[in-house]
């Protein structure tokens, strides 16, 4: 992977970690997820209201974030 761009961050390093303390990679694909990120994947799916029946598992559904299967980066320095 080449690099195309650089950022250049105008925060102090405490608001960077305020902000990054909740990120996870994840070890399959190494994305990083916000807390947000993973609680939305992981809500269970909404069954109408006429169907009873659990609902069959799609191939091309996201998969399940665990937090057992992610982990947190530590600075750099």
């Amino acid at each position: 992977m080449d690099l195309t761009h650089i950022v250049e961050l105008l925060m102090d390093d405490e608001e960077i970690f305020l902000r990054t303390e909740k990120m996870r990679h994840d070890i399959g694909d190494g994305a990083v997820y916000s807390r947000w990120e993973r609680e939305e994947r992981n809500k269970p799916k909404i069954i109408p209201e006429g169907e009873e029946e659990e609902p069959e598992e799609d191939e091309d559904a996201p998969k399940k974030l665990l937090e057992s299967d992610m982990y947190t980066r530590e600075c750099d320095d």
